[in-house]
């Protein structure tokens, strides 16, 4: 299963390495994803860096309440199955 998030996270071309294993490489790789997908659809002019920061937090919890979604700031099932 990491495989296949890695080989997506590369889909964007971010050139992680594909080894099945989850460390911080694929997990700053799947917030630069995430970063680009809202600047994409939301224009919220993230900085595609893969840091979960304060401006990100922000953009996930405006995500979450225009969308209906419970509004905590955190990406899980909820906003992953809506994205």
């Amino acid at each position: 299963m990491i495989r296949l998030i890695q080989e997506f996270i590369n889909s964007y071309g971010f050139g992680i390495k594909v080894d099945g294993i989850a460390d911080p490489q694929t997990m700053r790789g799947l917030v630069r994803v995430l970063q680009t997908e809202l600047n994409k659809q939301f224009g919220p002019g993230l900085v595609v860096d893969g840091i979960f920061g304060g401006k990100m937090e922000s953009a996930v919890r405006a995500f979450q309440r225009d969308n209906g979604i419970t509004v905590d700031g955190v990406v899980g099932n909820q906003l992953i199955l809506h994205y």
